[in-house]
């Protein structure tokens, strides 16, 4: 129950042996089910600013790749949908598995 809730996934895809994992977990003694201060949203927020911190580098969030660009066998930027390019100075990071990415 609280294993694909945690895990973003719906009920049918979270691994079971995940689910038996978490749930073991929760009921050894001394142990709480704990979330994080401002919701998921505020864990978004801090990866955000640990990663724009750094010069040149930006998140964009909620924009849909429609290709990743590639030239001499590595990724060199993005192309949105709309047709918009981001070219990158040192690397494309994909938060999708790479079945969804290439």
């Amino acid at each position: 129950m609280f294993a694909f809730l945690l895990q973003g996934l719906p009920s049918y895809g979270a691994p079971t042996s995940m689910m038996a994992y978490m749930m073991g977990d929760l009921y050894k003694k001394n142990t709480c089910l704990d979330f994080p201060k401002g919701g998921n949203e505020a864990l978004v927020d801090a990866l955000v600013r640990g990663i724009e911190k750094h010069p040149g580098c930006k998140v964009i969030l909620k924009a849909h790749v429609e290709e990743v660009l590639v030239e001499g066998g590595r990724a060199s930027g993005v192309r949105l949908k709309g047709g918009k390019v981001i070219q990158a100075t040192q690397a494309v990071v994909s938060n999708t598995d790479w079945q969804v990415t290439k």
